[in-house]
């Protein structure tokens, strides 16, 4: 039942505990998925100045052959969370989901956004939940507001697309309902993409049945 549940139903501390321990387990899945990544095997091909420099001790014959490693490395995760007064509901379900993945120390950096967008990575790391939950609250100035959808893509292109890597998975988070210019998100989009491995949308509502991408923001992000 719980997984079946829609999130603003869950108010219960026993189904808060059942939900952080799902996310949890979710985060190690991600964590156990990576590490056969990096234990799974490949060609060996033979690292020649390795190999070089072994057959000295040898009188310059090689012996000692020397092998490259493959460098294998973890995916990057970039999370956009949109904090607007019609995700106010599910905001803080997608924050502690983002704890979770870092709690397994998965290389993950979390933004919120509403009409501008700031980093939380640092603030989601805190091992004091106070702590954290001040630091956020004093970073999410107008949370539960408007939203532009597009100027905050575009501020994250701007100051923090260097974190975009062909390893890195860009997520956004948002029901796509939106104040600024459908155009303006479109074009941001298509650039986005083009530095990220994947960009990937997650709409909590779109699985409601009769649901339609009528929101501005949907029809530009499709």
């Amino acid at each position: 039942s719980l997984a079946e549940a829609d999130f603003r139903h869950l108010h219960q501390p026993a189904e808060m505990r059942a939900l952080d321990e799902l996310m949890r387990h979710f985060a190690f899945r991600l964590r156990r998925m990576e590490l056969r990544r990096e234990r799974s095997g490949g060609k060996l091909r033979i690292d020649m100045p390795g190999t070089a420099r072994r057959s000295v001790s040898h009188g310059g014959v090689p012996i000692e052959l020397a092998f490259r490693k493959r460098r294998r490395m973890p995916p990057r995760l970039v999370l956009l969370l949109d904090v607007s007064r019609s995700m106010n509901l599910y905001s803080f379900f997608f924050l502690r989901l983002a704890r979770a993945l870092q709690g397994v120390k998965l290389d993950a950096r979390v933004f919120i956004w509403h009409t501008r967008l700031s980093g939380v990575t640092g603030a989601l790391r805190d091992p004091d939940p106070w702590r954290a939950q001040e630091r956020l609250q004093m970073l999410s100035a107008g949370w539960a507001g408007g939203t532009r959808i597009g100027d905050c893509l575009a501020q994250f292109e701007q100051e923090h697309s260097r974190t975009l890597q062909k390893r890195t998975a860009l997520m956004v988070v948002s029901d796509g309902y939106d104040t600024g210019s459908p155009q303006k998100l479109a074009s941001v989009l298509r650039r986005l993409r083009r530095k990220a491995r994947r960009v990937i949308w997650l709409n909590h509502i779109a699985d409601r049945p009769g649901y339609q991408p009528f929101a501005n923001g949907m029809q530009a992000a499709l």
